[in-house]
């Protein structure tokens, strides 16, 4: 495809200033699409055809903080650190919100049924436990520590 402002706005949906790309993305949510038989990153064919210049290797970011969002008001050019600064600013990278979403993958993959985890930690004993799940006595130990999986995230 031929690249020009007006054809990529209308592959985006518009919320504010920002366009939010709805076509391919990269495994981190990052617009990618074909521009004359090359796949490249949208907001950076943006930026080019908004400044009128091609870049070579400047990190293009967004104001905004979103992933997909490929508007010329948003993209910015500046350095790796200067993008992470904007994201964390946004809470990208803040503690609670990465350990939410390690406790949520550790859930999600887990063997152990949630029901399960309610059952060895209501019980009085790890001898009970094993006995009522048939859980080894080194899971039954780690569960009602609160080390196998943390009951915040748990879905009942």
């Amino acid at each position: 495809m031929k690249a020009s402002l007006q054809l990529i706005r209308s592959c985006c949906d518009i919320r504010g200033n920002c366009w939010l790309w709805r076509h391919g993305v990269d495994a981190k949510g990052g617009a990618l699409a074909r521009f004359d038989g090359v796949v490249r990153r949208v907001r950076r064919v943006v930026f080019e055809l908004d400044r009128g210049v091609e870049l070579a290797s400047q990190k293009i970011g967004a104001r905004c903080g979103t992933v997909r969002c490929v508007s010329p008001v948003c993209a910015f050019e500046g350095t790796l650190q200067e993008i992470h600064a904007i994201s964390s600013r946004l809470g990208r990278y803040s503690t609670h919100y990465k350990a939410l979403r390690i406790r949520e993958g550790k859930a999600r993959h887990s063997k152990i049924p949630t029901a399960t985890v309610h059952a060895v930690r209501a019980a009085s004993s790890t001898r009970e436990a094993m006995q009522a799940t048939g859980l080894s006595k080194s899971w039954c130990n780690r569960l009602r520590s609160g080390m196998g999986r943390n009951t915040a995230v748990d879905r009942v």
